[in-house]
């Protein structure tokens, strides 16, 4: 027995740096707070929140040009109330149109 306990560490000690090198590797990848395991979670979270950027910077580029539009024209102000909002002038009938195959898709 201690035969075999002196081979294992004589062998240990021979290539030691290699084994040192090869704990702090298994230690970084499973046991380590930062661990590779985490990181990846957070790389695929920060990933949507770059596709979340993307997506509102692009919302905040048609809502300021939809706005731009609704100070400057007021028959685009009227269209965007009649057909957003429903409003209609006092002398007008307003008939709203529901497509079914639209209504049983949602």
């Amino acid at each position: 027995m201690k035969g075999k306990f002196k081979k294992v560490w004589g062998f240990i000690w021979k290539f030691k740096y290699l084994t040192v090198s090869l704990l702090f590797v298994i230690w970084m990848i499973f046991f380590d707070k930062q661990n590779y395991f985490y990181r990846s979670k957070l790389d695929k979270e920060m990933e949507g929140l770059v596709k979340d950027t993307v997506f509102y910077e692009k919302e905040i580029r048609e809502s300021s040009k939809q706005l731009d539009e609704l100070n400057g024209d007021k028959k685009a102000l009227e269209k965007l109330g009649r057909e957003k909002y429903l409003m209609k002038k006092d002398d007008e009938d307003v008939f709203i149109i529901v497509n079914e195959a639209e209504k049983a898709k949602n």
